[in-house]
């Protein structure tokens, strides 16, 4: 699978029953949480070369965006991404809480593979990236959904956590 690199271009990108979608590298969000929490990991660089690292995200500088909030550990050889925080918005969405669970041992084959995707491309091009669409999720038929993954790099170089957030209307 190749990875759009043209803003607007769209991508089949499969969930857990079915979705459409695409991604956008230029991160032109939509949702003012999302622009809300982007902005926040930019002023949290602390170098335009360097990525910030955990320790430089702080939950009390942004209690609002809290709810819609994921973190995901990166574990690199094998590729493992596990996640460490699941807002309760998203538990909510989802029907429960994922906290501690890799994306292999949660999500159907073609699902586990477009959220891999989506990871892979965090970490290997180091930058933020916008994910939106419609899915087929539990009873609801056709949510909408926009999202945001960006690296967090404990040494600023290195990826070893997505910050991420997801809004669904």
């Amino acid at each position: 699978m190749t990875i759009p690199r043209m803003t607007g271009e769209r991508r089949s990108m499969p969930n857990m029953r079915s979705t459409s979608g695409g991604m956008d590298v230029e991160c032109r969000l939509e949702a003012p949480v999302l622009k809300e929490l982007l902005a926040y990991w930019q002023r949290r660089r602390p170098a335009a070369d360097r990525l910030p690292g955990r320790a430089h995200i702080d939950p009390v500088d942004i209690p609002a965006l809290l709810p819609h909030i994921f973190l995901v550990d990166v574990q690199r050889a094998p590729r493992i991404y596990r996640y460490r925080l699941f807002g309760t918005e998203l538990a909510d969405s989802y029907g429960r809480d994922i906290t501690g669970k890799a994306v292999d041992e949660l999500f159907t084959d073609v699902f586990r593979k477009a959220v891999t995707l989506v990871f892979n491309h965090v970490v290997d091009h180091r930058a933020p990236l916008r994910t939106y669409g419609t899915m087929a999720w539990r009873e609801k038929h056709h949510l909408r959904f926009e999202a945001v993954q960006m690296p967090l790099a404990a040494d600023g170089a290195a990826v070893d956590m997505i910050l991420g957030a997801v809004v669904y209307r």
